[in-house]
């Protein structure tokens, strides 16, 4: 099953980096990809692959699905992506 979330507070290839490296820690996962243009993350899985978990993941990263947060958690969010970036460009 392939499934594209589109996701809040993608700026860059560091931002990439970062969501790739967390696709990838997910050995279920397949032909990850992410589009930092769109703010598209697409991959393949399993049917009974959990997606909340990997949702949480993602948003603890900085990066929720887009319209999931509001007020001051998104500001909360955001700052924290902006880590996220900082950690994926160095490691890149």
């Amino acid at each position: 099953m392939t499934t594209t979330l589109e996701l809040e507070n993608i700026k860059c290839g560091g931002c990439a980096n970062t969501l790739m490296k967390a696709l990838h820690s997910y050995k279920e996962l397949k032909d990850a990809s992410v589009d930092p243009a769109s703010g598209l993350v697409r991959f393949t899985h399993p049917d009974d692959f959990r997606l909340a978990g990997l949702k949480r993941k993602l948003h603890n990263l900085g990066y929720p699905v887009k319209g999931s947060v509001k007020g001051l958690e998104k500001a909360a969010v955001a700052a924290v992506s902006y880590a996220s970036c900082a950690i994926g460009k160095i490691s890149s």
